[in-house]
């Protein structure tokens, strides 16, 4: 069970990520909490793979920020940008949100890399 929890607390880019399989309703639901920040430029879906409870997915969101990206995002900046985003998040599978800088290019470029990850902007947003 601990495996299984921290499998879905951590990301690296040695981990595999498949496009994320949500539903329409559930993919407008979290586009819809992406659209609260406004901080946020792009956003990127993934399914995690996991080796523990398979069935129970863990979902990754990856974002930019509307500047130019930092070289590194500060802990009170990251936190300014997921804090709209996560309540609206409550109640998903487990999803582990962070922002794309510097230190997490290279996961952010294999998470852009995977088919259907980008979910926002959307031409067809839905919001509300």
């Amino acid at each position: 069970m601990l495996e299984a929890q921290r499998e879905r607390t951590e990301i690296a880019p040695h981990n595999l990520f498949f496009p994320s399989e949500l539903g329409p309703d559930e993919l407008d639901k979290v586009v819809f909490a992406v659209s609260k920040s406004d901080k946020v430029h792009e956003a990127f879906l993934v399914r995690k793979h996991v080796q523990h409870f398979q069935d129970d997915p863990c979902y990754v969101l990856a974002l930019t920020t509307r500047q130019t990206m930092a070289k590194f995002l500060s802990s009170e900046d990251h936190e300014a940008l997921i804090a709209p985003i996560t309540p609206h998040l409550e109640g998903a599978a487990a999803t582990i949100v962070f922002g794309i800088d510097e230190s997490t290019k290279e996961l952010g470029k294999q998470i852009r890399g995977t088919q259907g990850a980008k979910i926002y902007p959307s031409i067809d947003l839905k919001v509300g």
